[in-house]
């Protein structure tokens, strides 16, 4: 049977134990969990004193931290970053109200036949966002209705680099960008309640093996 992305995600960590044994894969799982939380209250608390910052436009910020890599289907090779505090999209906070707790980084792997000399895998950035329904249906007569309680609404989607163009091969359109500018292309609507990382990166396995031909 075909191994879930937790098991890869697990075996990647810990790689280094000898005979593994799959039943301890929901204590695992618990234990990442904990481990993530941990590393962001860390995070949290040194920001809180003054130690770090976790502003993203901040060139010596920690605004998030990776909690590991596993491959998919040998196709794909997922890197995982947890943001430490909801962070805007981008630095110019477009679009607005949209806000960002974690990236995958997916190098899209090639076979030998396919490699070019000096060429890298192709990357595509996915990220778990939300949006703030109270400000998206600000304009609903709903709005106004003191009995409704307006949520986030959460959702995974992909980065669309805007500027530079992509397709640019001027170096210089790229040295001289103090910050890209890019889109949010919503894949999966996930609704109110924010998942957590090991759900989300699970509903990221799914879009990816819906991508596989």
């Amino acid at each position: 049977m075909a191994r879930t992305h937790s098991t890869y995600v697990l075996a990647s960590s810990v790689a280094f134990f000898k005979g593994f044994d799959s039943r301890s894969i929901p204590k695992l799982l618990h234990l990442s969990q904990l481990l993530v939380f941990n590393v962001e209250q860390l995070l949290l608390d040194c920001r809180s004193h003054g130690i770090i910052s976790l502003d993203e436009t901040d060139p010596c910020s920690i605004p998030y931290f990776c909690r590991g890599e596993f491959q998919f289907r040998s196709r794909y090779k997922v890197s995982i970053f947890h943001y430490c505090a909801a962070t805007p999209y981008t630095a110019a906070k477009e679009p607005k109200n949209l806000y960002k707790r974690m990236r995958w980084n997916v190098e899209v792997l090639m076979e030998s036949s396919q490699l070019r000399e000096n060429s890298e895998p192709d990357t595509e950035y996915y990220f778990l966002c939300y949006r703030d329904a109270k400000e998206t249906d600000r304009s609903s007569q709903a709005f106004h209705r003191k009995d409704i309680v307006f949520q986030r609404i959460w959702s995974i989607g992909r980065w669309i680099q805007m500027y530079p163009d992509p397709n640019n091969s001027d170096i210089y359109a790229w040295i001289l960008c103090e910050q890209p500018h890019g889109d949010y292309e919503e894949i999966l609507t996930i609704g109110p309640e924010e998942p957590s990382h090991i759900q989300a990166t699970d509903l990221l396995v799914k879009i990816l093996r819906s991508q596989t031909p």
